[in-house]
């Protein structure tokens, strides 16, 4: 499900992000990312698991595009330099994920507080987005 499900993620949320805005759309799929994430370790029935790998399969490669749009958009004077540092910070997260979690699940004997953690930190990153959006989006208000 995930494979399937990331095949139209960036399509599917590039056209949610042009009908609602790139970051309220990179709020949205935060959320239903950190619903993914944690159902991954909530629901363990292959129902629960299908459902899970669907959800973050379905927005991972779009979170990633929203943000990218955003940082082009945000910095249109500079858009190479918020580029580099939106690459750099995704990669941060890429290579500190797994460590954090292996280190979870050494200290628990399982996903599951590494998994809320993960899922948490998409609610922050759900409520940032959303708070910048509604910041950007006064400021560019006639």
């Amino acid at each position: 499900p995930v494979g399937l499900a990331a095949v139209i993620s960036v399509p599917a949320w590039s056209a949610v992000g042009r009908h609602i805005g790139v970051l309220p759309a990179f709020a949205v799929a935060c959320l239903v990312e950190a619903g993914g994430v944690a159902s991954s370790v909530v629901f363990t029935s292959s129902a629960g698991l299908v459902v899970a790998g669907a959800l973050l399969g379905g927005t991972f490669m779009g979170i990633t595009a929203l943000g990218l749009m955003a940082g082009r958009a945000m910095a249109p004077a500079d858009p190479r330099r918020a580029l580099a540092w939106l690459t750099a910070a995704f990669g941060a997260g890429q290579v500190a994920g797994p460590p954090v979690a292996g280190y979870g699940h050494d200290l628990t004997g399982d996903f599951l507080w590494p998994s809320m953690l993960a899922a948490v930190a998409l609610l922050v990153a759900a409520a940032l987005a959303a708070s910048v959006g509604d910041a950007h989006a006064r400021a560019a208000a006639p």
